[in-house]
Order: C-alpha cells, then structure tokens, then sequence
C-alpha cells in the first residue's frame, strides 16, 4: 500500500475515532448539565459551567439599514480557501 493510501486510511480510523468520542462526551455533557451544579470537582479535574449568549449578524437587519451598494461591498470573497476532507468507508469509496 502507498504511504498516499496510509495516510487516507488513517485518517479515516481518527475521523471515527474523534465521532466516537465527541458522542461519548456529548452524552457526559448532558449528564454534567443536568445536575445544575456550576461546579464540579472531580479527583482529576474540575468542570465549570458557564453560560453565553452568542452574537449574531443579521443579514436582514444589514439589508434594511444599508444601500444595496454598501451591502454588496459588504460581502467579499476569502483570499485563502478552507479545504474540508470528507471520510466515506472503504467499500463506499471503491464502489464509486
């Protein structure tokens, strides 16, 4: 096998792995929360719950407040592209 075609498999066993965990950690973060504690103190570690509330753009709001000139010049196009991998299974990738 290539070194090409060991890095794509590895890279998909980390994918898998990283879901895996994110799922297991989700499910102790439901857990944590649902104590209402603030504060928890483990023999390892210490968890603290804080609360935010995100700030949103409002493209509408921008629309009725700008000229549809100042709201295109608004917009621009990023100079350095984001790359995504997306990970399929073996047999989903060779049956393509």
């Amino acid at each position: 096998m290539s070194n090409i075609a060991t890095l794509a498999d590895d890279y998909a066993a980390l994918d898998a792995q990283i879901k895996a965990l994110t799922k297991a950690r989700d499910a102790i973060k439901t857990s944590i929360l649902a104590t209402g504690e603030t504060v928890i103190h483990g023999a390892k570690a210490i968890v603290k719950i804080s609360e935010s509330f995100p700030i949103t753009f409002s493209k509408d709001l921008a629309e009725t407040l700008l000229s549809p000139e100042d709201f295109k010049r608004c917009h621009s196009t990023a100079i350095k592209p984001t790359l995504r991998l997306t990970v399929s299974a073996t047999e989903k990738a060779f049956s393509a």
